[in-house]
């Protein structure tokens, strides 16, 4: 019976983990929620992120930022407004300071890039 508990008890969290965040959020407190933990997790497990992880980490992003945000946008509170600009500074600052995101090679080329155009 223990043995049946703890395999239950695994596949769900299997299944769980390997849902998007539409997937889960049905609400405006589960998205903010769901919002809250993401960016919980990337603040602790950043630093060990390789390059396929923040992939994974910016598809989940864009889904908390831009699709799941549209869909509860207009039930959103100025409180909920300052929290979600909260989550996105974090996030990116966990990207510029991570030697696995490419972020600062991003920002790099995009200068370079501009300044290449304003002397040509």
């Amino acid at each position: 019976m223990r043995l049946i508990t703890s395999v239950s008890i695994l596949i769900v969290l299997l299944f769980s983990s390997a849902c998007e965040p539409t997937d889960r959020v049905f609400s405006k407190a589960s998205y903010l929620e769901g919002y809250n933990s993401f960016i919980h997790n990337v603040k602790r497990d950043h630093m060990g992120y390789n390059k396929d992880d923040w992939e994974k980490m910016d598809e989940r992003y864009r889904q908390y930022s831009r699709t799941l945000y549209s869909k509860y946008e207009h039930q959103l509170t100025q409180a909920d407004n300052d929290r979600i600009s909260a989550y996105k500074r974090a996030y990116w600052m966990c990207k510029a300071t991570d030697k696995g995101s490419d972020f600062m090679d991003d920002v790099e080329d995009g200068i370079l890039n501009a300044l290449n155009r304003l002397g040509s």
